[in-house]
């Protein structure tokens, strides 16, 4: 018997958006499945609470120490342990949404993720799933990005599918950490600044929107000078008076996040100040660290972390005394890294930007300046492997934007087709393969 497929299903605008709803419907069960993300319950408030009196009294902030720990009790054991940065957003998150001042606990980072946390905890309770919601409404902005690039055409739905296939955007999507909501924010403002490119009303809503994303994580703040390069290589100054009028509802946006601070009676001087000791503070982290640099484009194209040792202890249970045996000394991976992707978006988003400056097609060359910006502002800081994920979709859409231009160029469309087909399945396989952390030497 044959199937008749309904006309208006061929379409392409019906085609890919039913295509982008088997891509949401299999990230979301895959992350129902492998994880805690739907489980109810999942948060416990009266341990909360006691961390969170704990960490009100600390004086780590204005006397930095790059380590924190909080004393918990397990069954009726009170050891000190580390609390995870996830654990430690979990119960700021639930002290803002009750009323606490940012400035209180977790001041270091601004206050607007952890004020979803919070809201997920008391609607799900569970701190994670509100991540899950934004990780798939970020696919969604990812593909309407594409959009405006690609059109209908099926180029605009590779880059989604590479977003929610890749193992990091996965892990930090099932988690409450601040880098699923920045990347968020992120996507958005680089939405509406692509509209604004046709229509500057536009600005508006990426001004504010790059202010929310600062208010998220600071790490957010590369839009600011990739836009502004966009706008200069256009040479629209019109449109380019228009974006610098339109900055100063993102520092609106960002002060606006931090209205519990000022009803708890706190003034535009302590704002000031917590600023400053906020600024301070991560100057303090990152200069008694060691970063290599370009450490962060080691990351992204090799999936190498760096030199890796692992101590092998012997522990007599007797009179606990430990020993060290051996240390094996050998390469670190990031577990997450997919050199299918990760490994070619560097140098796709430097192709990129050469067929779409020499096409003056700058919708498009604001992507690969994205990402391009973003190396070159982080390629000295000390970064973690998780820093990459604002600017992965950006190298994803150069990725399929090369795609493009080498299908338009090239004779044998039928086996490009294939080639693209086969990829793409390469990339969902690979979701499944475990990279060992440790590469013995």
């Amino acid at each position: 018997m044959r199937v008749q497929i309904p006309p208006y299903l061929l379409k392409s605008k019906n085609r890919n958006l039913i295509l982008l709803l088997i891509i949401l419907s299999f990230f979301t069960l895959y992350s129902a499945i492998n994880s805690n993300v739907f489980r109810l319950n999942n948060f416990n408030s009266k341990i909360a609470n006691s961390q969170i009196a704990f960490y009100s009294n600390l004086d780590y902030f204005y006397n930095p120490s790059p380590w924190t720990s909080v004393s918990i009790t397990i069954g009726n054991n009170t050891s000190d342990s580390f609390l995870s940065d996830a654990e430690l957003y979990a119960i700021s998150g639930w002290s803002y949404i009750h009323g606490s001042s940012p400035h209180l606990i977790n001041p270091e980072h601004p206050p607007l993720a952890k004020y979803f946390i919070g809201l997920s905890e008391i609607i799900f309770t569970n701190p994670c799933t509100m991540s899950l919601i934004f990780s798939i409404l970020t696919i969604v902005i990812v593909y309407l990005i594409s959009r405006e690039i690609f059109g209908y055409s099926l180029f605009s739905l590779i880059p989604p599918f590479m977003l929610a296939f890749d193992k990091l955007f996965y892990e930090f999507s099932i988690i409450s950490m601040l880098d699923i909501y920045v990347t968020f924010f992120v996507a958005l403002s680089t939405f509406f600044f692509i509209k604004g490119l046709k229509n500057p009303k536009f600005f508006i809503l990426s001004s504010i929107i790059f202010g929310l994303s600062m208010a998220t994580k600071w790490i957010a703040i590369f839009l600011f000078p990739a836009f502004l390069i966009v706008l200069i290589l256009m040479r629209n100054w019109n449109n380019l008076k228009l974006f610098l009028a339109s900055l100063p509802l993102a520092i609106i946006a960002y002060v606006s996040t931090y209205a519990m601070f000022f009803i708890n009676g706190n003034s535009i001087d302590d704002f000031i100040n917590l600023q400053k000791a906020m600024l301070n503070y991560q100057l303090f982290l990152r200069q008694h660290s060691y970063t290599p640099p370009l450490r962060i484009l080691q990351i992204l194209t090799t999936g190498i972390s760096g030199q890796s040792i692992i101590y092998h202890y012997n522990i007599n249970l007797t009179n606990s005394e430990v020993t060290l045996v051996s240390k094996e000394y050998g390469i670190g991976m990031i577990t997450e890294f997919n050199p299918l992707t990760w490994s070619i978006a560097f140098a796709s988003s430097i192709l990129a930007f050469y067929y779409s400056y020499k096409k003056k097609d700058y919708i498009a060359l604001t992507i690969p300046i994205l990402l391009l910006t973003f190396i070159a502002i982080f390629s000295t800081a000390q970064v973690f492997e998780w820093y990459l994920l604002p600017i992965l979709f950006s190298g994803f859409i150069s990725i399929a934007y090369l795609f493009k231009n080498l299908y338009y160029d090239l004779n044998k469309k039928i086996s490009f087709h294939c080639f693209i087909i086969a990829y793409l399945i390469a990339i969902f396989i690979f979701l499944f393969i475990s990279i060992p952390y440790h590469i013995p030497l």
